[in-house]
């Protein structure tokens, strides 16, 4: 048997064809890819300087073109994408480096360089011509061009501190907070700790490390110690957690997983094909999903016992333009030059009776909105300007930063009750959110202390003063917040541990709960203290003879799973299957529970398996979805609402059919207030964000619940009305369902009523919420779980591992350029990458591979470092332990494939090939080209890692 493999050592299908054409000077002029069913290719046109001029897409449908423009130095001047839009970049100085660039809105930046070249400044300048409105970014570097300061426009700054191996050691803020870490020998991270400006300690953490730089033990402030076991190819085989339960896993020979056991000893499998791609998972009771590829790696088939066969189909360009549910439902994409999707359709609607489900997206629109909205400022260009379907238009409009300053949704659902609801936001230089409009008129404003954290909230409703909703709001180090003062007197203060785990929340006399964990962060002890025995909870309690103080006690299964809870009302105990499906709920009550009704609800669907209806009661409640997934109308014979949510999703206002409104605003995505009636409200939440109470401006309770341990409310109090329940979920009335974005989430059983749409990635069992452990994690969206865990906090947000991700390869990239570059940025729960930092991070590439300078590989060396150093630093930069010896070595090739001075190492770890490149003979590229070295390492040039 044959076989081909392409430069990774891959296996090329033998329906599937690799071409490739270059010119005399062996740049490429087409990359042809096709097999049976669809070729792509990808043609380059190029100057007598070898410099690239168009590059021509594989699209066919339209015309993909990027054109480059040149002065006559040879320093790229100009880019030109397929939909028209050109990024200028100009005033060059003496090292090639342009000094303006000017996007496709007309907004200019202006850089500024240390004479080796090193980026020390940006200034995005303000449309207006005031300078005052310029944003600037400056970055501060030491002697030998490590970065020491990063300081943005309205003077907050972080700056580092590095031993003498220039390691960071050290990061602090203006306010006078640091970040610590300590290294062993190799530059592994052994300690970090976080401490206050008057050097307390209130966080710490600590990793062991083997001989081979892997990581053996992490260990929390508590003595709490997670544990990893690895084979000889370094890939890790067994962890276990701190209440000693073990997950282990099983690797091919060519170190793919291909089975999980947990500690209930259910057993995970994975299957790849000849591609390494994953073809088959089955779970621990035997179900299996399945994936079938493409020859050019898209998936075009999965079949899952949840939700049967769905189809995919794709262009030239590997957009997705096909999708067959099991269920028949089809529906079809369409792209622009950009490959942005412009439309999604149903050809088959099954459901002729209704309105078309079918969705626009428009882009780049100079007028960004209906005639009404015209003569404002607006820089929509590269930006999506509209999003149009048969019930809703929203128009979207931007300032010069990108930001999104005013979002306007229209209704089209019957003409005599078509709204238009206006959202406004303001931000200042940095990019931080300084006041919010609300549809009503309602303004919040932000103001926020030297960290840019939110200080204190404001809020001013139509024709009136400015009044104080909370103020003295108060921060951990590099973390959440402490307490809160509102407006009604009332102080809210939290009470964490040194691993940032809250133990206490007290709100004045009102409410004060405690907590207690299990050495794996796991919840097993809520007391909820009730400070006032004449108050109306203690009356309630009382009346069902219930004790005035609730002591609730948890207990998990090796899974982690909500095993047991009892509380003064009684006993509960759950049991699962070994992928999660509950099986029984055992409870025995000391306290009788209220007898519910039992009702039957028919429940009808949306093409794209939104809850479109609930029958029952004689009522029908029929609910409308924007394209974000938003629902934005509820309504039945009696009932009719409109919800308009903040770009976050986060649900702003209700609307009745009175057109009166309710209107919520948030700290830190958490709701800190509800305004209704003309009255504010002020919110207090326990550990998750969940509502326990709602206080008015006499410090009186107006609304307050107990929870199950899955979130059905037990409410005591109930003056007025709060449908907010766990985060992101909205209370139904009409059925106990619980509206959760993309889906619908029924508390009396801790369930999904369907499928988690992103499939296996939210979890191994598609319905269950969080995985069986609602007391650590919480999942806004109805997608996947958020929070939690031991040495994972709950601040920790979910977009981290791509941002990190992302951050690391543009770092990578900018080196190429420049191999002096350093980035380092830091968050609330220590250093990581943000959205922002991968913004600025673009940013900074785009100005080298717009400087008209040719990339060099990607140098792996530091500064001064000997041939050994250069080696472990380029090991550590890849993630390769250092003392791990390549699994094989080839010789170095130029681009005609010919012999050249150094070897090409490769190392394979976690089904990764990375490979390393010694360059003994060195690179020149010229006089006084910063990319000139002597003997080094280099990332492969040929190989990729993959």
């Amino acid at each position: 048997m044959s076989k081909t493999t392409d430069r990774n050592h891959r296996v090329i299908p033998h329906n599937r064809r690799l071409q490739r054409t270059v010119n005399s000077c062996l740049l490429f002029v087409s990359l042809i890819a096709s097999h049976s069913a669809l070729a792509m290719q990808t043609s380059y046109s190029y100057n007598n300087k070898g410099q690239i001029l168009t590059i021509d897409g594989p699209r066919i449908d339209v015309t993909d073109i990027t054109t480059y423009g040149y002065s006559d130095s040879g320093q790229r001047t100009s880019i030109t994408n397929a939909a028209g839009h050109v990024f200028q970049l100009s005033n060059f100085n003496g090292l090639g480096l342009p000094q303006r660039l000017t996007d496709a809105n007309n907004i200019s930046s202006v850089l500024t360089y240390h004479p080796r070249g090193w980026l020390t400044s940006i200034t995005i300048v303000s449309p207006t011509g005031n300078t005052a409105l310029d944003s600037t970014t400056t970055y501060t570097y030491d002697a030998v061009g490590l970065l020491i300061k990063v300081t943005s426009s309205n003077n907050q700054f972080l700056s580092y501190q590095y031993d003498a191996a220039r390691r960071l050691t050290e990061i602090n803020n203006n306010a006078g907070e640091k970040i610590l870490y300590t290294l062993d020998a190799a530059g592994n991270r052994t300690s970090t700790t976080i401490n206050a400006a008057n050097s307390s300690i209130l966080y710490t953490a600590t990793q062991t490390f083997d001989e081979l730089s892997r990581t053996m033990e992490v260990i929390g402030a508590g003595s709490e110690m997670a544990k990893l076991e690895y084979d000889s190819n370094s890939n890790v085989t067994s962890s276990i957690n701190p209440n000693n339960y073990k997950t282990e896993s099983d690797y091919d020979p060519l170190n793919r997983l291909t089975s999980t056991v947990d500690p209930g000893l259910g057993r995970t499998e994975f299957a790849y094909d000849t591609q390494n791609r994953l073809i088959r998972v089955t779970d621990a009771i035997g179900r299996a999903t399945t994936y079938e590829y493409d020859a050019f790696d898209n998936l075009i088939s999965q079949d899952s016992t949840a939700t049967g066969v769905t189809i995919y189909e794709y262009d030239e360009a590997r957009n997705r333009v096909y999708q067959k549910t099991a269920e028949g439902d089809e529906s079809r994409y369409q792209y622009d030059s950009l490959n942005r999707l412009t439309q999604y359709s149903y050809p088959d609607n099954r459901y002729s009776y209704g309105p078309t489900e079918d969705v626009m997206y428009q882009y780049d629109d100079t007028n960004w909105c209906p005639k009404e909205c015209t003569g404002q400022s607006h820089f929509g260009v590269g930006k999506l300007t509209s999003v149009i379907d048969s019930r809703t238009s929203t128009y979207y409009r931007y300032d010069h930063l990108g930001n999104v300053i005013e979002k306007v949704l229209l209704t089209h659902i019957t003409h005599s009750r078509d709204k238009r609801f206006t959202t406004k936001y303001s931000y200042n230089k940095a990019n931080q959110l300084e006041q919010m409009t609300y549809p009503s008129g309602l303004v919040v404003l932000y103001l926020r202390d030297i960290l840019g954290r939110i200080q204190q909230i404001n809020y001013q409703k139509e024709n009136q003063n400015i009044e104080v909703l909370a103020s003295n709001i108060s921060y951990l180090p590099f973390g959440p917040v402490k307490s809160i003062e509102y407006n009604s007197g009332l102080i809210t203060t939290n009470t964490y541990d040194q691993n940032y785990r809250i133990t206490n929340i007290k709100a004045g006399d009102k409410f004060d709960l405690s907590y207690q964990y299990d050495q794996n962060s796991n919840i097993i002890e809520i007391f909820d203290k009730e400070t006032d025995p004449n108050s109306d909870i203690s009356q309630h309690r009382a009346a069902q003879n219930e004790t005035s103080n609730n002591l609730q006690q948890f207990s998990y299964d090796p899974l982690d799973r909500l095993q047991t809870n009892d509380n003064n009302r009684g006993n509960n105990t759950f049991s699962y299957d070994q992928v999660g499906n509950r099986l029984s709920h055992e409870y025995s009550e000391t306290i009788a529970s209220p007898v519910e009704d039992k009702k039957t609800y028919s429940l009808s669907y949306y093409k794209n398996n939104r809850l479109k209806g609930v029958s029952g009661d004689d009522q029908y409640h029929q609910y409308f979805y924007n394209t974000q997934g938003e629902r934005f109308l509820k309504r039945s014979s009696e009932v009719e609402n409109f919800y308009i949510y903040n770009n976050a999703g986060n649900l702003l206002s209700e609307q009745n059919k009175q057109d009166e409104f309710r209107e919520y605003i948030y700290l830190n995505q958490q709701p800190i207030a509800l305004i209704a009636d003309t009255a504010v409200y002020y919110y207090h939440n326990d550990h998750l964000g969940t509502p326990r109470m709602l206080t008015n401006q006499a410090q009186e309770r107006v609304w307050a619940a107990d929870y199950t341990a899955f979130g059905k409310a037990l409410i005591t109090t109930e003056s007025i009305t709060n449908n907010l329940r766990f985060a992101g979920q909205y209370f139904d009335v009409e059925n106990g369902f619980h509206y959760n974005w993309f889906r619908y989430y029924d508390p009396k059983i801790g369930r999904y009523l369907r499928s988690d749409p992103i499939g296996l990635a939210g979890g191994i069992n598609t319905y269950a919420y969080v995985g069986g452990n609602p007391l650590s994690y919480v999942d806004p969206d109805g997608l996947t779980r958020r929070g939690g865990g031991f040495n994972s906090p709950f601040t920790r947000p979910v977009g981290e591992p791509a941002n990190t991700a992302t951050a690391r390869k543009i770092i990578r990239d900018i080196q190429r350029y420049d191999p002096s570059f350093r980035f380092e940025t830091v968050s609330s729960t220590g250093t990581r990458y943000t959205n922002r930092d991968v913004r600025s991070l673009e940013q900074t590439l785009r100005t080298n591979e717009t400087s008209g300078s040719c990339p060099g590989p990607l140098n792996l060396s530091p500064w001064g470092a000997g041939q050994r150093g250069a080696y472990r630093q380029a090991k550590r930069d890849h993630g390769i332990p250092v003392s791990m010896h390549p699994t094989s070595i080839t010789p170095n090739r130029n681009r005609r494939e010919e012999i050249i001075p150094g070897r090409q190492l490769h190392f394979t770890i976690n089904r990764r090939t990375i490979t390393i490149r010694n360059d003994s003979a060195g690179d020149y590229y010229g006089p006084n080209n910063n990319q000139n070295r002597g003997p080094h390492f280099n990332q492969g040039k040929r190989m990729n890692v993959y």
